[in-house]
């Protein structure tokens, strides 16, 4: 900002509002993603405005704001029909995805959710919607398929070696057993969360 390098800005903010909408900063999250919205646009490269909106449709999605959420989906895929995306289309489909199982989950509608989920290819969006495929799947009676995905999971946080991957793999264990067995795991990812510097999964 500093040296007046917007189109520097304009690449770094995207992630940065990733970065911090998963590390639990959805305020911070969506200033980022607002900001980098409005450079887009007052640069004249409406195509680079569509990762942001997919990130702010997705912090709408997550706070269960129905309108906010509703009018980021149409903004976000008005840019996607009009725009080439280039390297960011099957991202900001894969995003928007996602945000509409969550809403969908919040509805309580989880077949409507997980037909969603069920839809995701791209390899990075469902290892961020982990816990949300898991829970979608169990809610919707498909237990093979959160099982399935489950197995996916936990062969990528044996190779993150990371807190809150593990945290992850607890959660989702816990969501799948009863009784005492479900309440060893949750306890198990409440400790691993202390660890993982992610508020809003600790809450979870």
């Amino acid at each position: 900002r500093s040296a007046g390098a917007a189109l520097d800005l304009l690449f770094a903010l995207p992630p940065l509002a990733q970065a911090e909408l998963i590390g639990g900063r959805w305020a911070a999250a969506a200033a980022s993603a607002g900001e980098a919205v409005r450079l887009a646009r007052e640069t004249g490269q409406p195509e680079l405005s569509a990762l942001p909106l997919a990130w702010l449709t997705h912090i709408a999605a997550l706070r269960g704001e129905e309108q906010g959420f509703w009018a980021s989906v149409t903004e976000t895929e008005d840019v996607a029909a009009t725009h080439q995306l280039g390297v960011y289309r099957h991202a900001v489909h894969e995003i928007l995805l996602w945000s509409r199982a969550v809403q969908k989950a919040q509805t309580v509608r989880p077949g409507s959710a997980l037909a969603l989920l069920e839809q995701q290819t791209h390899p990075v969006v469902i290892t961020w919607a982990a816990v949300d495929r898991v829970e979608a799947a169990i809610a919707a009676g498909k237990r093979d398929t959160a099982l399935r995905w489950l197995r996916e999971f936990e062969k990528f946080a044996v190779h993150a070696g990371q807190a809150w991957a593990d945290a992850r793999v607890a959660h989702c264990h816990g969501l799948l057993a009863a009784g005492t067995s479900a309440v060893a795991s949750f306890e198990r990812a409440l400790a691993l969360h202390r660890d993982g510097q992610r508020p809003f999964e600790r809450a979870r």
